[in-house]
């Protein structure tokens, strides 16, 4: 009696090319819809951080009958007008024991964050660090027919193809003529020291005409109630997402514009542009402004009112009659 093995056959070439070919657009048709549950996410937890400093801030306020604001001098325990608005909350969002260590020296160095200050959006470091902390280097790729701009203090060390630059005031331009992505690395220079004390960072920045008529960043002539806000603390901002150039990002030492919360207030923790225009309220980019507000989202910004609620405000949108919270005009925002 025979028997006969029947050989087992093998995928062919064209049917394994098939098989790839639709793995492909499976992954393909996968990868945007992770992308915006990443994002939603990112969004969701960065509202609810807004959320959270505005509920401190209330906290603060039935504390001391006004909200807070960017004091003068480097945070202390002992003074609760020291240090930013930021440093000022802390002990309404449980965090009375950093609130505790300052004692009106700004820290020599600093290795942590507070994550409710920052957006995950933008993935920063979340902390400053005075004197030449995070030399890098750091990578930047320049698209095609694109710019990015470095701070003066930082020197490029290399890139791979050719690249158009320039220096204009605070910044180092870079563009690219090529029609292929070209990376630009680079780091600090060795001479360069810049410094403005240690610390947690902050993406949201307060919004100093809440307390200043003028909207002077570190000061504070009308320490203002919640009764004071005439235009209705529904429609006036209290504080909202920063522009932060992209290049920034990654960089750790500190300075005016990337001041800790402990200091006595800075452009680091506030913004006092009216930010009425695509000029002054923009997606963070290449520009290297460090008085706008802006966002890493392509939607417009996420603000919180002086009433605790939190509202994404588009690009479009004029900002001034919102960051005025008693000229009468009130803007009724989306």
């Amino acid at each position: 009696m025979k028997s006969s093995v029947r050989g087992r056959s093998a995928f062919t070439l064209i049917e394994l090319l098939v098989v790839i070919a639709i793995i492909a657009i499976l992954i393909g048709l996968l990868l945007p819809a992770v992308q915006k549950v990443r994002y939603a996410a990112a969004r969701l937890q960065s509202t609810n951080n807004l959320k959270q400093l505005a509920l401190a801030s209330h906290g603060y306020h039935d504390a001391f009958q006004y909200l807070p604001f960017n004091g003068t001098i480097a945070a202390s325990s002992t003074n609760s007008l020291s240090g930013s608005w930021g440093y000022q909350i802390l002990p309404y969002v449980e965090q009375d024991a950093l609130y505790n260590t300052q004692n009106g020296t700004l820290p020599a160095t600093w290795s942590s964050s507070l994550k409710m200050f920052n957006c995950p959006l933008r993935s920063r470091p979340g902390f400053v660090t005075g004197g030449a902390g995070g030399t890098g280097p750091f990578t930047l790729p320049v698209p095609p027919g694109g710019t990015e701009t470095v701070p003066v203090g930082w020197s490029w060390a290399s890139w791979g193809g050719t690249l158009n630059f320039s220096f204009t005031a605070g910044t180092i331009v870079f563009t690219n003529p090529g029609r292929t992505t070209i990376n630009v690395t680079y780091q600090m220079q060795a001479s360069f020291s810049a410094g403005n004390g240690s610390g947690p960072s902050t993406d949201y920045g307060l919004n100093p005409f809440i307390n200043n008529a003028s909207g002077i960043v570190n000061a504070a002539t009308t320490r203002r109630d919640l009764i004071k806000v005439t235009d209705g603390t529904s429609n006036t901002i209290l504080m909202g997402h920063m522009y932060i150039a992209r290049s920034e990002y990654p960089i750790l030492a500190s300075s005016s514009s990337r001041a800790p919360i402990f200091s006595g207030g800075t452009l680091g923790t506030a913004r006092n542009s009216f930010g009425n225009s695509a000029g002054t309220f923009l997606p963070d980019g290449t520009a290297a402004s460090s008085n706008q507000w802006g966002s890493p989202m392509p939607e417009g910004g996420l603000f919180a009112m002086v009433d605790g609620s939190v509202r994404m405000i588009t690009y479009s949108t004029n900002l001034t009659n919102a960051l005025l919270p008693t000229d009468g005009q009130v803007n009724i925002l989306p």
